[in-house]
């Protein structure tokens, strides 16, 4: 593997982490808090779409392990998908706004749209993200340039999600602020969130291009492509270690709720729905999380080689778990007033921690899925790249279904949904302090409790599936 190839990778898996992070923060925040479509319903069709998706993602890592092309089986996906991936991650923002004002048709077909565009968009990921985790796999043999590859994408992977959720609704607002007298409040917050999510699509597939061009897959194996799908499938669910990696990394679902919802917590309890700033509070406590992630991911080498694989998962899963359980504990006997100095800090600390415990956990499931792919060639002589690593796709998405799910149906119990945001957004605008004012204390108390609690009970309970995990 030549160095261009590695930095062209690791720039590709950047790119396409900004594209996934514009659809799960930049776009549900747009559909929650700018286009006012009922959060019940966002909550049921993201996790409709992203639950049925998980179950194609298989089929696509069954099609990659026997595609047969000139440019291998993983990188002719990457190339064709692409235009395919550009479009749609723009479409779903092209939307109506949803108001008691319309027309029941015109509702109707507000919320048809959103559903086809996000289903559309969905498809469209799934082409290039499972070829482009696979390719890793076939890039090169080595276990140490592997992980390292491995390293440098989960890396990139979380300075994307990092970035993006600092960059789109800020700048979306501040574009939002030169169209206001124009366009009025809630138009030009549409149209500069648009603007914004388009530049940055244009951004993250610049940086995809190069990996099309300059990776070259080296790991072949003959037998795959013989395989029948009875035998494939045979394969996948005989290799124990594998489904209790999958099992595990569902049941931790919630955690992904934090990276949906930070945008709301942020814009509405640091900035009152962007009326006061709050970038500086996006930088100092998202960038904590970010740092944590990040060095996390970069030490973990290091660590492996002195706990191993299943004690570090498993203690860092707990470590984690009480971090997510005291950020619910503080907020409470700080509820009003966590923007002070020192309780800042403490939040920071604890921000980290989610964060290192997160990019520890990622870096684990990667590393471990490709031990998996491993463990099955050498004891039944087939590399299932594709369908294995198809499973990392498939906890994504099914994490964010039900993350989603949970997330909107907390959102939906405390009334914090269409009409209630509109009427909340309207106080805020004409001087009211969400932090503050007693009239929004259970709208305060459900952002901060879903980005905690779920997360702390799915981080503990996801220990039990890997307790007698035994690939070393």
């Amino acid at each position: 593997m030549k160095r261009s190839e590695r930095n062209a990778y690791w720039l590709s898996m950047f790119g396409q982490n900004i594209l996934y992070c514009i659809i799960s923060t930049g776009l549900l925040y747009y559909l929650q808090n700018i286009i006012f479509i009922p959060v019940t319903f966002i909550g049921i069709v993201i996790s409709i779409a992203q639950i049925m998706d998980a179950v194609k993602d298989p089929v696509m890592g069954l099609i990659i392990d026997k595609t047969k092309s000139k440019y291998g089986k993983c990188k002719i996906y990457l190339i064709w998908g692409v235009p395919i991936i550009t479009v749609a991650t723009i479409l779903p923002f092209l939307n109506g706004t949803y108001s008691n004002l319309n027309s029941v048709n015109s509702n109707i077909l507000i919320l048809t749209w959103f559903f086809l565009s996000y289903i559309l968009w969905v498809i469209a990921f799934t082409l290039i993200d499972i070829p482009l985790w696979s390719l890793a796999s076939c890039i090169t043999e080595e276990k140490s340039k592997r992980e390292n590859l491995l390293m440098g994408a989960r890396v990139a992977a979380s300075i994307a999600g990092g970035l993006v959720p600092l960059m789109i609704v800020p700048l979306s607002q501040a574009v939002a602020s030169k169209l206001d007298k124009t366009l009025g409040n809630e138009n030009a917050l549409k149209y500069g969130t648009i603007g914004i999510a388009t530049t940055l699509v244009i951004v993250g597939i610049a940086l995809m291009i190069p990996n099309n061009i300059i990776s070259k897959e080296r790991v072949l194996s003959k037998k795959e492509t013989d395989l029948s799908i009875k035998e494939i499938l045979k394969y996948v669910f005989s290799n124990e270690p594998y489904i209790r990696l999958l099992l595990s990394g569902i049941i931790r679902s919630p955690i992904m709720i934090l990276g949906i919802a930070e945008m709301t917590m942020f814009s509405y309890y640091f900035g009152n729905n962007g009326r006061e700033p709050y970038v500086f509070y996006m930088i100092f406590l998202g960038g904590g999380y970010l740092i944590g992630q990040i060095l996390s991911t970069i030490i973990s080498p290091k660590l492996l080689d002195k706990l191993g694989k299943r004690r570090m998962y498993i203690m860092v899963s707990g470590f984690a778990s009480v971090a997510c359980a005291f950020f619910w504990v503080y907020y409470k006997f700080n509820a009003t007033s966590l923007i002070e100095a020192y309780k800042m800090i403490v939040v920071l600390l604890i921000f980290i921690f989610e964060g290192s415990g997160v990019g520890i956990l990622n870096y684990l499931q990667s590393i471990m899925i490709v031990d998996c792919v491993d463990y099955q060639e050498r004891y039944m002589g087939a590399r299932l790249d594709g369908i294995f690593m198809s499973g990392q796709s498939l906890v994504i998405k099914i994490s964010t279904g039900i993350a989603t799910l949970v997330m909107s149906s907390c959102y939906s119990m405390a009334g914090f949904t269409d009409i209630n945001i509109q009427n909340i957004n309207e106080l805020l605008y004409n001087g009211a302090n969400f932090r503050t004012d007693i009239l929004f204390a259970p709208y305060r108390d459900i952002i901060f409790f879903v980005c905690s609690i779920p997360a702390a009970i799915g981080l503990l309970i996801s220990i039990v599936p890997m307790i007698k995990y035994d690939i070393n």
